[in-house]
């Protein structure tokens, strides 16, 4: 009789090194109190950087106004914010020293 065989869980990605793009991330969301705004039209790389373990996303509701003239009801939506981690500054530090020697 064969067995069967589980397989394995994927194991969790870890970034090791930074892209030029994802620096300019880390470094957005460093520099600013709330973290860099991530828009619907960011691209791969703020979901590449929390997959990555260098940053998390918080989230923040917001509400103003109303949906329009013929529906009362309130707008509301969520802000997604990337905040980087100790290891997205760990790979940042490690990212500009690397830059600084090549130029």
């Amino acid at each position: 009789m064969a067995r069967t065989r589980r397989s394995a869980a994927p194991a969790a990605r870890q970034l090791y090194s930074l892209t030029q793009r994802q620096a300019v991330w880390i470094v957005d969301a460093r520099d600013t109190t709330e973290g860099a705004y991530v828009p619907l039209t960011a691209g791969a790389e703020p979901y590449d950087l929390v997959e990555g373990g260098a940053a998390t996303f918080r989230e923040v509701r917001r509400s103003s106004g109303t949906r329009g003239p013929h529906d009362p009801s309130p707008c509301e939506w969520t802000d997604t914010y990337l905040v980087p981690t100790e290891r997205g500054l760990e790979l940042l530090r490690a990212y500009e020293q690397v830059t600084r020697v090549r130029a």
